[in-house]
């Protein structure tokens, strides 16, 4: 739990910094307290002085298929947390600013949720923060998500103390039962029971026994003298009986709770911890003062060896990382990344690596996969399914086709027809389609919506939208690629939050590991779909190389790029993905005529020549201007393995 004041932008405190914006400042500690506490959960409440508007504070996860890497950093518990990305965030305070924008970075990078505006009695979103000047909501409650689901109330309070508004929020917290003593509780031994059937016999033997009843028979004889105490001996009795029954016919078993110490953790720091309580029992016991002063003693020597073995341990392990990084052995670099990781982040499986491949290995039989499907096995497995119990899935399985379908037109009135001729084949082989999933874009430069675009399925209408999401890339009404590589970029956020919470945990921030780390996690997702946006500069794109740059050298947000990148020899990503483009330029020319890609590119193709800009033009001016213009010309390559080589020489100068 974190109580948090940030000094608001242009504050004095910020000329002692390495950086003039507080939420850097509040990453690097929430990194330093992840590095000691694995796995833990964060509370946070104040005045981030930070305006945050509506903007989403969780990114929009793919799908791992489309997107390669992206597999890796999506939790195993996405679809628990559906219902707070589907419960948008209100906010009265309309306006963003520096600050707000970092913050919400930060969330979609950890994990975190934003209260506000969302929790019970806060509903609107109300505002925190009140003066001369106007009003707004700088003051927030953020969890993560374990945490969020016990949060019972929220709410803004109404009394004007100063000019920030209290905030309030009451957590439920299960507890397993009320603890009197911490101590003697942690100590105490855990005993289970566990039903023996092969004593059921005995047990019926001890209830009924002679004895058992001779004593029911002595409580018996009270009723008529004494209801009440007769009742109460005759429950004490019976419970006493079926007691001392199950005990015999039971074992238990006693467990201490395991003690999961960290790898650094070895003999020499048990034996020390086991003199350091000694000594303090001792001394508790006796209260002697020489005893007092040799566990104060102790326990310093004991602290010193356990920040002594930590960092012997981190050193081994970025030296060991290191080495095998040289060595290109990527079984065993992934391995021991997974081991350094935090563990709730790694999905965990019993199942080997040998009997993964074994398993796909004969699932994937091409022989098997390629050989020809006969009309009686077809009739068999058909029969097959229709003679099993499981009507439910049959239905389901029939019933349910999941394909994606986009219908392309010139006019709304092309395009109504279209949906006309759509709705007769659903009604005619009994299928429908998702309303809710199913939307209309229309590519213009820009303006409102004429009175007749206006589209119909089934009498109901459908909704037209800015951008709409297909396989991964965000397709914008007007064409441009701003929204599409600014949501990768806030999907890497959380790849490069688990690099970076990696090399702390190491104690390192060695410049090889962290950028073989970011080429093989972050740049793939950075990457994705290059092909279409990738033929101009993107500064949503370079801005996550040049602040990774940055923090690996401890420089400040307002350090030079190109000094940050050069320290770090890197060049700029533009040059990684500007030849996505030009290679899939290439490997168009190599489709046949009738493929529906290579058709769409002939019409480009012709528009290009007839002055229209379009993908084919910037394709265009990419060779010419970098010395490749025959290239252009003729529509092919000769050696493309040396033409992409000299290409990436040329763009490098």
């Amino acid at each position: 739990m974190v109580f948090i004041y940030i000094p608001p932008e242009n504050s004095i405190f910020y000329s002692n910094q390495n950086t003039t914006n507080g939420i850097d400042i509040l990453e690097e500690a929430l990194f330093e307290v992840e590095s000691l506490y694995d796995n833990c959960e964060i509370l946070m409440a104040g005045d981030f002085n930070s305006r945050t508007s509506e903007l989403n504070d969780f990114v929009t996860e793919d799908k791992p298929n489309y997107i390669p890497g992206l597999q890796y950093i999506i939790n195993n518990d996405h679809d628990s947390k559906s219902f707070i990305t589907q419960c948008k965030r209100s906010n009265k305070d309309k306006i963003t600013n520096n600050f707000g924008r970092s913050l919400i970075q930060l969330c979609c990078a950890k994990d975190l949720y934003i209260l506000n505006g969302r929790k019970h009695n806060d509903r609107d979103g109300e505002f925190t923060y009140m003066c001369a000047n106007g009003a707004s909501v700088i003051d927030y409650i953020i969890s993560s998500y374990n945490i969020f689901r016990w949060i019972s109330h929220f709410s803004v309070l109404s009394v004007d103390l100063s000019k920030h508004l209290p905030i309030s929020c009451c957590l439920d917290i299960p507890v397993s039962g009320h603890v009197e003593n911490g101590e003697e509780y942690c100590n105490e031994k855990q005993i289970r029971f566990k039903w023996n059937s092969n004593k059921a016999q005995l047990c019926k033997d001890l209830i009924v026994n002679p004895t058992s009843l001779a004593g029911l028979n002595d409580i018996l004889e009270l009723i008529d003298s004494n209801t009440n105490d007769a009742a109460k001996a005759l429950v004490s009795h019976l419970q006493n009986i079926c007691t001392e029954a199950g005990l015999l016919s039971c074992h238990n078993k006693s467990s201490e709770r395991a003690i999961n110490n960290q790898e650094w953790f070895d003999s020499e720091c048990v034996s020390m911890k086991r003199k350091k309580c000694k000594l303090l029992n001792d001394f508790r016991a006796t209260s002697n003062a020489d005893i007092l002063q040799e566990y104060v003693k102790t326990k310093q020597n004991f602290n010193k060896l356990c920040v002594t073995k930590q960092k012997q341990h981190k050193e081994n392990k970025k030296t060991e990382l290191c080495n095998i990084a040289k060595t290109g052995d990527s079984c065993k670099f992934w391995k021991l990344i997974k081991s350094v990781i935090s563990k709730s982040n790694i999905p965990r499986s019993n199942i080997s690596s040998e009997e993964w491949k074994t398993y796909f290995s004969d699932l994937l039989n091409p022989e098997i996969i390629d050989k020809d499907v006969n009309f009686s096995e077809f009739v068999d497995n058909f029969v097959q399914a229709h003679n099993t119990e499981c009507d439910l899935c049959i239905d389901e399985n029939f019933s349910y086709l999941d394909n994606d379908l986009a219908l392309i037109a010139d006019t709304p009135i092309d395009l109504q027809r279209r949906l006309n001729n759509l709705e007769k084949y659903c009604e005619k082989w009994n299928m429908t389609i998702n309303m809710d999933k199913s939307n209309i874009v229309v590519f213009k430069n820009g303006g409102k919506l004429s009175k007749n675009e206006k589209w119909y399925f089934n009498n109901e209408p459908l909704k037209v939208v800015s951008y709409y999401k297909y396989l991964g890339i965000y397709f914008s009404n007007r064409l441009k690629w701003t929204y599409c590589c600014k949501t990768l970029r806030m999907q890497c956020e959380k790849a490069l939050n688990m690099i970076k919470h990696c090399m702390c945990k190491l104690g390192t921030r060695d410049i090889n590991l962290g950028f073989k780390l970011f080429d093989s996690m972050v740049a793939p997702i950075l990457y994705y779909g290059a092909e279409l946006w990738g033929t101009e500069k993107v500064k949503d794109i370079e801005t996550v190389q040049n602040k990774f740059c940055k923090w690996l050298l401890g420089m400040g947000q307002k350090t030079n790029n190109h000094i940050a990148r050069g320290e770090c020899g890197r060049h700029e990503l533009y040059i990684n993905y500007v030849c996505k483009p030009i290679k899939y330029f290439l490997h168009l020319q190599c489709m046949d005529d009738n493929r529906l890609p290579k058709l769409c590119y002939r019409m480009m193709y012709k528009m290009n020549e007839n002055g229209r800009l379009n993908w084919c033009s910037k394709v265009q001016r990419l060779l010419f201007s970098n010395g490749f213009g025959v290239v252009w010309e003729s529509q092919s390559v000769g050696d493309a393995k040396l033409f992409y080589i000299y290409l990436n020489r040329d763009l490098q100068i």
